[in-house]
């Protein structure tokens, strides 16, 4: 087991997937992208791209979901 641990921390996971998001520049770094709320649930999504200050090629994206429930309706099915 612990060699299993040890081997997990020296790898990580690369998932890919293909969808259109619109994004907003909101700063010369930063890009934003919010969408929802969306579906049954009203769940929130916000993604967002930014330019690393020290590094003149690294970008890093984030995607934050939120599934809390933005419309009251959706509680009652």
């Amino acid at each position: 087991m612990l060699e299993q641990q040890t081997h997990e921390q020296n790898e990580c996971t690369i998932h890919n997937s293909v969808f259109p998001v619109d994004f907003v520049k909101v700063n010369e770094r930063k890009w934003v992208s919010n969408n929802g709320p969306e579906g049954i649930c009203g769940v929130v999504s916000v993604f967002t791209i930014e330019h690393e200050v020290n590094d003149p090629i690294l970008w890093t994206y984030t995607s934050t979901t939120r599934t809390q429930t933005t419309k009251r309706d959706s509680a009652r099915v």
